[in-house]
């Protein structure tokens, strides 16, 4: 039966009615977020990386097959913080101001953000792990965009900066240095603080928001020898044998459109038999790549430990998602940056960049796994983070709360956006036209309780205004728009669209723009691509560029 707009309304009252009955404790929110975790890196999503607590989380809750992310670390936590596109909330660009209120580098201060409304409604707001959202990382540098200044009451980790898990720097415990410790792991400690915050709940009779970004796995490869020896020699076989592996647990599972065959690997990637003596370095590199995962999951498992050891599991809602697919990056020995050092505490001389001279996994190695890994990550999918192409966006998303959440697979398409009106309504917080001096914007997203119950995925499968949702995207240059099943893709450096249909065809392989082109349904998915950028202010990426290169000749 097609669900109309007016017993959408009505549902929507009677889910809010149900979460926020007369009497009932609105619920604690746990928001979990990875980085350049690829689609096919979880247990639950095909992956042979062991993974055990979250996968669990899947099974007890709701697993997508079409979440999104908005392709690029910092931009996807920008929509996350504010269920805003990343342009409107001043990131349409990272880490640099360009002189429009779009491209700051900086989360803007007139957009509100998760933790300030939730603070607003009572929530005790709690954050562990990496913060991207301002281009200013050092101590005394303008703080205005940092995690206490935008809703937080506690926070741990870095701004900013690609750290070291084992000396990672510009460290910080509520906006004052911390110096790590022996022994320090980031991802373990990122963990541990998070249940420290927790502990810090007990007895208090509000609900509390915990919001954790752990900086795994993306590079640099660096995990403890105890969880890459659990890899040993695992990925001799090559990446085409295990891409192969996970694409075929994926069609167990129904993770994939009927029909889906697995494309050939990128074309950058080497036959497996071809790389001869660096064998050992390429299928290393996986091993540390799968130990940062599962030392993540070892993360998870801490907190959800914990949740239960307070007695608040049942009154938590989890999400678990990552805020972009798998990065390719390749990083030379000549790579330079203001946050990998020279030297270690020791005095010992960094390694920098992707040799076969150099084992990674330890303190002194910054690498990353590439291309060739990266494809295996993003299984079935092309592109990488910074890309609009599948690979870039699509990413693992699950919600699980007890008693609300019917387990199973939801395969209508979602995005981060949605996750902030989705939150607010299932906390009972008040989406006020004005606060903190400032005005709310409207929330382009859409909540997600529906997809909470399986009769009502059933029936969205036939709701045209939930199929037919409008999806937006430009990262770098890179644009993309999906409507339904079309999704039109613009890289940076072409002039023409290219046209896919995802339910035949999710892994861009066909394009159909120049059969397709004068279709009144692509027309107006082009026109409607033009007005979102107008009114997010994306600016033409040559414009970009013409403003970015002075500012790296600095």
């Amino acid at each position: 039966m097609k669900m109309t707009r007016l017993s959408s309304c009505l549902f929507l009252t009677l889910v809010l009615c149900c979460f926020c009955s007369l009497g009932a404790r609105r619920p604690n929110v746990v928001l979990i977020s990875a980085s350049n975790l690829g689609f096919s890196d979880l247990g639950c999503y095909g992956s042979e990386i062991r993974t055990p607590a979250i996968d669990k989380l899947a099974e007890e809750g709701i697993l997508f097959t079409q979440f999104y992310s908005c392709g690029n670390n910092s931009m996807t936590q920008t929509a996350l913080m504010t269920g805003q596109y990343p342009h409107r909330a001043g990131m349409g660009l990272p880490m640099s101001d360009l002189g429009w209120a779009s491209y700051q580098g900086s989360l803007r201060k007139k957009v509100l953000t998760l933790p300030e409304f939730l603070k607003s409604s009572g929530y005790t707001t709690l954050m562990a792990g990496k913060w991207g959202l301002t281009r200013h990382y050092q101590m005394d540098a303008p703080n205005f965009a940092w995690p206490l200044n935008r809703g937080f009451e506690r926070y741990f980790g870095t701004i900013l900066t690609q750290p070291s898990y084992f000396e990672p720097q510009h460290l910080q415990l509520n906006n004052q240095p911390f110096e790590p410790g022996e022994d320090y792991y980031h991802t373990y400690a990122v963990a541990q603080e998070a249940v420290e915050f927790l502990n810090q709940t007990r007895g208090r009779s509000n609900p509390f928001f915990l919001y954790v970004a752990f900086n795994a796995p993306s590079w640099p490869l660096q995990a403890p020898k105890e969880e890459i020896q659990r890899y040993a020699r695992q990925y001799f076989g090559g990446w085409d044998l295990i891409r192969s592996l996970r694409f075929e647990e994926m069609q167990k599972k129904g993770l994939l459109p009927y029909g889906t065959k697995l494309p050939k690997r990128d074309e950058r990637v080497a036959d497996w038999g071809r790389v001869g003596a660096f064998a050992q370095w390429h299928s290393r590199r996986m091993e540390v790549y799968a130990a940062q995962v599962s030392a993540m999951d070892r993360g998870v498992n801490m907190i959800m430990e914990k949740l239960k050891q307070l007695g608040v599991d049942d009154d938590t809602i989890v999400i678990f998602l990552s805020d972009s697919g798998a990065c390719a990056d390749e990083l030379s020995p000549k790579t330079k940056s203001r946050f990998i050092p020279e030297k270690t505490k020791d005095g010992a001389p960094v390694q920098v960049g992707n040799s076969p001279t150099s084992m990674p996994g330890a303190f002194v190695s910054f690498q990353s796994y590439g291309v060739p890994w990266a494809n295996v990550s993003n299984t079935p999918f092309r592109g990488y983070a910074d890309s609009v192409y599948e690979g870039g966006i699509a990413v693992p998303c699950i919600i699980r709360w007890h008693d609300h959440t019917e387990p199973g697979k939801v395969v209508e398409p979602a995005h981060v956006i949605d996750i902030l009106p989705t939150l607010i309504e299932i906390t009972d917080t008040p989406y006020l036209r004005e606060l903190n001096g400032f005005d709310t914007l409207p929330m382009p997203g859409d909540s997600l309780t529906p997809l909470f119950s399986v009769k009502h995925r059933l029936d969205l499968m036939t709701n045209q205004d939930r199929k037919n949702r409008y999806f937006f995207w430009e990262c770098k240059g890179n644009a993309a728009v999906r409507y339904g099943n079309w999704k039109l893709v613009l890289p940076r450096n072409s002039r023409q669209w290219e046209l896919y249909h995802m339910a035949a065809d999710r892994t861009e392989s066909n394009n159909l723009f120049i059969k397709n082109q004068n279709d009144p349904v692509i027309r107006e998915m082009i026109a409607r691509y033009e007005l979102w950028k107008k009114a997010n202010r994306v600016q033409n990426w040559d414009e970009v560029l013409a403003k970015l290169r002075p500012l790296k000749r600095k």
